[in-house]
C-alpha cells in the first residue's frame, strides 16, 4: 500500500510541476506580452505626439488588461496552495486510517482543481476503504477519463468487476492495465485467480508465473 501511495505521491508532484505552472506561465506569458505592448505605446507617444490622446486611451486600457491578469495569477497561486494543502491532508488522513476524513479531503482538492487524475484515483482508494464500491468505481473511471494511460485504475477497476464476479470486465481491465504497464505483477495475479475460478489451471498458472517475473507493484 505504500508503494502505490509513494508512488501517487510522486505522480502529483510531477502534475505540480507539469500542470499548475503551465497555466500560471501562461497568463503570466500574456501579462508580459502586455507589458511589451505598453513600452511600446510609450516610444510611439515620444514619436509622435501629435496622437497622445489616442494612445493614453490605448495604453489605459492594456493596464485595465494587465491588472485583470495580475489578479488571475494571485488567484492561481493562492488556489495552488490550497489545493496542496488538502491534497496532503488527504494523504495524511488515508495513511492514518481515517478514511472519511481523507475522502472530505481529497474532494475539497478536487473542487480547486478539479482535472487532476491522482486526485481521483487517491479519493476511489479511500472510499473503498469505506466500502463505497460505486463511489470508488465512479472515481477510478474519472482517474481514466483524465489519464487514460492510468494503469493503476484500470487495476482498481479489474479488482472490483472480479469481487462482484464480472469475469469478463475484470480481464479486460487487467488486460488494459498490462498493455499499460507490463510490470504490474497485480494485474497478472487478478487474471489468474480468475482463471483459477474457471478452472482453467494452465491458464491460471501462467498468470502467476508472469505475476511472480515483476515487480510487486
Amino acid at each position: 500500500m505504500r508503494i502505490i501511495i509513494s508512488g501517487l505521491l510522486i505522480i502529483f508532484s510531477m502534475l505540480l510541476i507539469t500542470t499548475i505552472p503551465a497555466a500560471a506561465q501562461d497568463l503570466k506569458a500574456q501579462a508580459n506580452q502586455i507589458t511589451e505592448q505598453i513600452k511600446a505605446i510609450d516610444k510611439q507617444i515620444e514619436a509622435e505626439p501629435e496622437k497622445y490622446e489616442e494612445l493614453l486611451e490605448q495604453r489605459k486600457a492594456l493596464e485595465a488588461k494587465l491588472n485583470e491578469l495580475k489578479d488571475q495569477i494571485n488567484a492561481v497561486a493562492a488556489a495552488d496552495k490550497l489545493y496542496m494543502v488538502k491534497y496532503n491532508e488527504g494523504n495524511k488522513h488515508l495513511k492514518t486510517g481515517r478514511y472519511s476524513e481523507a475522502v472530505t479531503a481529497y474532494k475539497a482538492s478536487i473542487d480547486l482543481y478539479p482535472d487532476f487524475s491522482a486526485t481521483y484515483y487517491m479519493l476511489g482508494f479511500a472510499q473503498l476503504k469505506l466500502k463505497a464500491t460505486a463511489e470508488a468505481r465512479t472515481a477510478f473511471k474519472k482517474t481514466i477519463e483524465l489519464d487514460p494511460n492510468n494503469a493503476q485504475a484500470y487495476l482498481a477497476l479489474g479488482n472490483l468487476a472480479s469481487k462482484e464476479k464480472n469475469e469478463s470486465k475484470a480481464l479486460a481491465n487487467y488486460n488494459r492495465a498490462i498493455e499499460i504497464d507490463s510490470s504490474l505483477s497485480k494485474a497478472y495475479f487478478g487474471i489468474g485467480n480468475l482463471y483459477l475460478r474457471k478452472k482453467q489451471n494452465s491458464k491460471a498458472e501462467d498468470a502467476y508465473r508472469k505475476a511472480v517475473d515483476r515487480p510487486s507493484l
